[in-house]
């Protein structure tokens, strides 16, 4: 009785974590899959830093003549730093996320194995139940027609006893 509902629910407690699981590694495929598309962007961020570095900031300010064009242009490498910012920040917080994601797993992947071991043993402990049980039961019907037949012994003992005992009376 107890034992089996301590299975039954180790048995849900098994699913559920299974489950968990599950999720947990779709979450993961999803940001790993965000990771990639991040670092395919911060690799082209670079190679555009890359290319517009080699013209040098400063010279591409130099040769404006026009302050309008100058303010545009600083306000294009601020969006861009800014951009870039934003994009690295998303790349970092991705990690933690992934990171935090595998510390889940493995604790849900350590739990299902303690609860598959604790399933087994439980198990195991009820087939025990059950031998012993049947080795009861086994030895219960043998001791019963021991007992019965001592019982028809003594009945027909008490008959014989009844019967001589009639027999002296009607004497």
């Amino acid at each position: 009785g107890s034992l089996q509902k301590k299975i039954a629910e180790n048995q849900r407690a098994l699913e559920a974590s299974a489950k968990e699981l599950s999720d947990l590694e779709q979450q993961r495929g999803e940001r790993e899959k965000a990771r990639d598309q991040q670092q395919a962007r911060i690799a082209l961020e670079l190679k555009t830093a890359w290319q517009m570095g080699r013209q040098g900031q400063l010279k591409i300010l130099l040769n404006q003549e026009n302050p309008h064009t100058v303010a545009r242009t600083l306000g294009y490498y601020r969006y861009f730093f800014q951009a870039r910012n934003t994009l690295l920040e998303q790349y970092r917080k991705t990690l933690r996320e992934l990171e935090e994601l595998q510390l889940r797993i493995d604790t849900t992947l350590s739990e299902l194995k303690t609860r598959g071991q604790t399933l087994a043993e439980q198990q195991a402990d009820r087939e025990h139940e059950a031998r012993d049980q049947q080795h009861v039961l086994a030895r219960r019907p043998r001791q019963s027609r021991q007992a019965e037949h001592r019982d028809d012994g003594d009945e027909e003992h008490d008959e014989g006893q009844r019967v001589e005992g009639h027999g002296r009376a009607s004497q």
